[in-house]
């Protein structure tokens, strides 16, 4: 990938529901969105916010860059110390990017807290969740970090059906709960990449510690609302086993993977309440290797079918 933004590219299609316009060349995007428009341009460099500082979390195990995030004119000024100053203007409906640095990382890093914080804004749920399409219906599946997200997402995208997202699901609460895909894009470790044989995917970029995806085309669909079968959330354990958790068991295991703001804690636990409420969840026990694969895919199967 080029290190530094060339050319008057410009790219159009669906993310978390949005249609967006932009002029930085993106790779992830699927085929359309919705009526919502996001536009998405180059920064003017280095951002001088004025605003409070509303988080500062420092690299640690699981998360492995610093990020700050402080109010700012219109919306939000966000750094990520692997890629810069994001610009977030909530009203306008425009997401500036780092106008140097490494643009497969660029874009990653937009369909994540900046993404995140733009559909938050407009009233739906972030949630550090996988999400896939089966029969015309999602199941969301979620886990502390290191618990084979990711791993799985490959292997139910191999296994033909539509990834609608690896780790980070916009969920919209309306009468009909729905998840709006995100990026088409896959993040494998290198061993998993390699044992997977992961199919109709093309290898944009590795690092140290991933190799990086993104889905073909013609398999990416739209990025318009699925209704929600299913909420699993994964557990190691030496057999694999599917089994029904309660609401208010769902509401504490699940706390965890919302993501809110330090304001919105309130707005955050209504709004997890009111998925388990609607959404039917799941505790799904498997063994963390690769020949249980099989059989955790069956299971995520028939939490589709049984909705």
């Amino acid at each position: 990938m080029p290190s530094s933004p060339s050319g008057n590219d410009r790219s159009t299609g669906g993310c978390y529901g949005f249609h967006v316009e932009s002029l930085p060349e993106l790779q992830f995007l699927r085929q359309s969105g919705s009526l919502e428009n996001l536009t998405v341009g180059w920064g003017q460099g280095d951002i001088d916010p004025t605003g409070d500082l509303i988080l500062d979390w420092p690299a640690r195990p699981g998360r492995p860059v610093a990020i700050r995030l402080h109010a700012d004119t219109g919306g939000y000024a966000l750094w990520i110390e692997d890629a810069g100053w994001f610009g977030i203007d909530l009203e306008a409906s425009e997401i500036r990017l780092p106008s140097r640095g490494n643009q497969l990382r660029t874009e990653e890093r937009l369909w994540g807290m900046p993404s995140l914080l733009m559909f938050m804004h407009r009233g739906d749920m972030p949630l550090h969740a996988g999400a896939v399409e089966i029969g015309g219906k999602a199941v969301l599946y979620t886990a502390p970090s290191k618990f084979g997200k990711t791993t799985l997402s490959a292997a139910l995208w191999t296994a033909g059906h539509r990834l609608l997202s690896e780790d980070l699901s916009r969920v919209r609460l309306t009468s009909q709960t729905a998840v709006l895909p995100g990026p088409a894009m896959l993040r494998v470790r290198h061993d998993m990449a390699e044992r997977l044989s992961i199919s109709d995917a093309i290898r944009v970029g590795e690092d140290s510690d991933r190799v990086h995806f993104a889905l073909e085309v013609d398999r990416r669909g739209d990025s318009h609302p699925v209704p929600i079968a299913g909420l699993v959330i994964l557990r190691e354990g030496d057999e694999p086993l599917l089994s029904r958790v309660d609401p208010a068991t769902a509401l504490k295991d699940l706390w965890v993977v919302t993501f809110h703001l330090p304001d919105r804690d309130a707005i955050a636990f209504s709004q997890l309440g009111q998925l388990v409420d609607t959404v039917p969840v799941w505790n799904l026990v498997r063994p963390l290797r690769l020949d249980a694969l099989p059989s955790t895919i069956t299971m995520i199967e028939r939490v589709a079918n049984e909705a």
